[in-house]
């Protein structure tokens, strides 16, 4: 790719990213984003073909990421009991740290998905935290246990999304989410002291 169409690129992502903020992907407009990046909507087009895919140029590598990050957390947390719960601390800082290090593209993924394939992602990661949830013991498969375990998987993904919704500085984002973190295992041990 040569360097001026490197630029055309860069300068479409950034109104895109702009545009998308300011519309959602449903209401947003090529047109727009052709005008603001100085570009025909033809230009654009040979970069993206379609307005999901510049979505997905945008958030594609960053959600990835933090999914294979989750997972690998999770993973090692799985087979452990709830003592190991309370060392979570370091892996939500470290969930935390890679949101904000890539707070465009999750602040497009948590507030503007709707009408893409991202706007399941925060489904993707409350399955993984649930899946987790189920390895503790004192859980059957009741309805009230199944209802009780996606309501709690749920909450933890909530914090880390209206974190980003709400625009809560990086250390403002640490407070709250590590403060609903505590709540929640507070929680989980009372009711495995019960």
């Amino acid at each position: 790719m040569s360097r001026s169409s490197e630029l055309t690129r860069q300068r479409i992502l950034q109104a895109a990213s702009e545009e998308f903020r300011a519309h959602g992907f449903q209401e947003a407009s090529m047109r727009r984003i052709a005008q603001v990046a100085k570009a025909t909507t033809g230009a654009i087009y040979h970069h993206f073909p379609s307005k999901e895919l510049l979505f997905d140029a945008l958030v594609h590598e960053p959600t990835e990421q933090l999914f294979e990050l989750w997972v690998s957390l999770h993973d090692a947390a799985g087979t452990s009991t709830l003592e190991s719960h309370r060392r979570s601390t370091d892996d939500t800082d470290t969930v935390l740290a890679f949101v904000y290090d890539h707070i465009d593209a999750f602040r497009l993924v948590f507030r503007h998905a709707a009408g893409t394939k991202y706007e399941d992602y925060p489904e993707r990661l409350i399955a993984v935290e649930e899946a987790t949830y189920r390895l503790l013991p004192g859980f059957d498969k009741s309805p009230a246990d199944e209802l009780f375990l996606r309501t709690v998987a749920a909450s933890g993904v909530d914090a880390l999304r209206r974190a980003v919704e709400h625009d809560l500085s990086r250390e403002e984002a640490r407070k709250y989410v590590n403060r609903t973190r505590e709540f929640r295992l507070n929680g989980w041990l009372g009711l495995a002291a019960a």
